[in-house]
Order: structure tokens, then sequence, then C-alpha cells
């Protein structure tokens, strides 16, 4: 009896290490899998700005606008198409299927971007900024010691282990390479530090604007550009990511809203690589992966059984921009997890000047389911697909500060230079 209650204490005995060790085992893989396999959810991921301000009593003229932003949105002139082509070789009659979901995106820098050349106090307490007229902010650090430049850790490394001792840089000034070189100092708390600041990348949502037949993508609209110095980021490569929108920040007036969500970075989330940061926009190719996100979206709408149907039915030619007209139009969004045409009305019509692409088209919105839910146009609409008369006409770029329900879009003709 004795050795029969021993065998049977140990039979539960030895499930219970079975049973425990099977879950160690899944605690352990899922893990694993989240921060290796993949790189899980980042949150609380920020739209990308499309602000623009006018002063209290100017009138929306596109002229006015642009003061403050030429720097962030100054575009080569739009060409104006002449004939049944535009004569920048776009074919009228181009299909492109526009999307108007929002998507995350993740672009590296070309090197190190210099954004802020700052003081350091040193080890014997005097103040000392030893990249001052030597390097500026929105140049990019290419190379250091021979070595290419790939990420912040890997120079802040090189840093501390010159001792003090001078580093030779190959740098990118104004689209212009040159070499230089800097010497660390020992700051106050034993380290080794340049006196700049100094970004590797940068992310954020936007709104995919349209997939041609091919693959190619394009979306936002207008370039990315650096926070800080407000020029666009010369990037080295980047990814497009599937994109979670959780809340909407409604737009006041002199604040205007935006779209709060996460970005999934796993590794079946990704839908694309960003081969161009441009004035028209960031462009790109979509991969399989990308379509499915686009046919779940956007066939309950069209009734589509597979991508191919859904391509027949949802995608439309493009317009060139003597045939847009000032009136009705939609805009094209699926923000809210649910895709939608919202009625917006088209005021105006520039040719432009030189600063001035980017803002093609004065729109205003009009819907009120839209009003109600939003207050206008938010940040994160960027690359909004606008449609008038059956055709793409352009996509959404910016909203203005003092009134969210109006805003800028560039014609899709100038997208489509790229």
């Amino acid at each position: 009896m004795r050795v029969r209650v021993r065998v049977q204490k140990r039979k539960e005995k030895g499930y219970f290490f079975l049973i425990a060790g099977l879950y160690l085992f899944m605690s352990c893989f899922t893990i694993l899998y989240f921060f290796v396999f993949t790189d899980s959810y980042t949150d609380d991921i920020q739209p990308f700005s499309n602000l623009v301000r006018l002063e209290p009593g100017e009138k929306p003229v596109l002229s006015g606008a642009l003061t403050s932003e030429k720097s962030a949105f100054g575009y080569d002139n739009p060409v104006l198409s002449v004939s049944g082509k535009s004569n920048t070789g776009i074919s009228k009659s181009e299909k492109l299927l526009p999307c108007g979901i929002p998507v995350g995106i993740y672009l590296e820098t070309k090197g190190l971007l210099i954004a802020e050349i700052a003081e350091l106090r040193t080890s014997k307490g005097m103040i000392s900024s030893p990249c001052q007229e030597i390097l500026n902010s929105g140049d990019y650090i290419l190379e250091a010691d021979g070595c290419y430049m790939e990420s912040k850790e890997q120079f802040q490394k090189l840093i501390q282990k010159s001792g003090g001792k001078e580093i030779q840089l190959t740098i990118e000034h104004q689209g212009e390479k040159k070499m230089v070189a800097i010497r660390p100092v020992l700051t106050e708390n034993g380290e080794y530090k340049a006196g700049i600041w100094i970004r590797d990348n940068m992310h954020g949502i936007g709104t995919l604007t349209w997939l041609d037949q091919d693959g190619n993508f394009a979306a936002l609209g207008h370039c990315i550009s650096d926070i800080d110095t407000g020029a666009r980021m010369e990037i080295d490569n980047g990814k497009l990511y599937k994109a979670e929108i959780y809340s909407l920040v409604q737009s006041k007036e002199d604040e205007p809203g935006s779209l709060a969500g996460t970005i999934d970075y796993r590794l079946n989330s990704c839908i694309g690589t960003v081969t161009d940061n441009t004035e028209q926009g960031i462009f790109g190719n979509s991969n399989p992966e990308a379509h499915r996100m686009i046919f779940n979206e956007l066939r309950s709408c069209f009734q589509s059984d597979t991508f191919e149907e859904l391509w027949e039915k949802a995608s439309l030619k493009t317009a060139a921009s003597d045939e847009i007209e000032n009136g009705k139009a939609q805009m094209l969004n699926c923000f809210n997890g649910k895709y939608q045409f919202f009625d917006i009305e088209i005021k105006k019509i520039s040719s432009a000047h030189k600063e001035m692409e980017g803002m093609n088209l004065e729109i205003q919105i009009t819907d009120k389911k839209l009003l109600n839910q939003t207050g206008g146009i938010l940040q994160g609409m960027s690359g909004s697909p606008i449609i008038q008369d059956g055709k793409l006409v352009g996509a959404v770029t910016h909203v203005l500060v003092n009134d969210p329900t109006r805003g800028y879009g560039i014609f899709i003709e100038n997208m489509l230079e790229h």
C-alpha cells in the first residue's frame, strides 16, 4: 500500500513538473517571439505634421499661406496638361487604386542627421562647443574615421573610444560631400562628447494614397521633414507597416486634431519598402501583405471576392490638372475602420508658383458626418485621395491651423511626376 502511494505521489509530482516546464517553455517562447522575431507594437505614435498657419484676418490665398513653411514644403513648378497626355509623359488614362488607409511609416536617415549643435561643460568646468563652426544643423555624418555610420549608438561608441583624439568625418552639407575633423572633449561626468544632437530614424502615421498595377505605392503627398531643422529628410531606407488608429483628437480653431494610433512592427505586418522621400510624397514598392490589407479594408465597400476583382471595381483613371474644376469632390479615408467617401469642395485651383506646389487645391470639408467626427482635417490624413467626377485628382496635404475645416491638396499628376 505504501509503495503504491509513493508511486502515485511521484506521478503527481512528475505531472506537476511537466506542466510547469511546459508553461515556462511557452512563456519563454512568447517573449522570444515578440522581442527577437518581431518588434511588437510601438504605442502613441504621432502623425506627420501637415499644418499651415494663416494670420488672423488674412484671406486663404495660396501665396500667403507658405511664408513660414517654405523650407519644409518647397516644390518645383507643377506642369500643366495641354492635351491627351500631360507634358510630364503621364497619360490621362492611367488607372490607380485609391486607398485612403492609415499606415505606419519608418525611415532611416542616410548616415546620421545633425539636429542641433550644443554646448558642453568640460571636466575643467569650462563651457565648450567642439563642433561649432565645423558642423551645422541639417548636415549628415556619412563616415567617421573611414567607417560608414549606421546608428547613433555606433557613433557614440566611437566618440567614447576616441579619448579626446581628433576624428575625421565625411559629411554631406547642403548636398555636397566634405571632409572635416572634430575633437571630442571630456565632460564633467567623465564621458567624451562632441556636443551634437543626432538622429538616425523617424517614424509616424500617414495615409496611403494609391497603388498602381505594378505594386508601386505613394503616400502623404508631401515630404517627411526633420522636426528640428525643417529640411526634407534624406533617407537610406524605410518600411511601411500596418497601423491601428485607436482614437481621434478632434480639430478645433487654432488646435488641429490628429489620428492617435500604433504601428505594428512585427515582421508579418510590413507592407512595403519606402525607396524615396520626395517633395511630392513618399514612394516605394508594396508586398503581398499590402494587397491583403487593402483587400480586407475595401472589399466590403466594393463587394469583391478577390484582389483582382477589387482592382477592376475600385481603380480609377487619373485627372490632369486642367480637368479639375472648382466645386464638389470627395475625400476617401478609412481612419475609423470603415472605407468612406466624404464630401468636400474644391474652392480654388492653382497652377502655382515654385514655392506653392503641394498646395495646388484649396479644399473645404462640407460633409457634416465627418465634421461631427473630426471637426475637420486631422493631422495624419495627409495622403487621403481626392476624387472628382469619377477620377483621382489629388491628395490632401495640409490643414489650416486657424480653420481645420479647410486645407490644401496636391495634383495627382504632380505625384505621378515622381
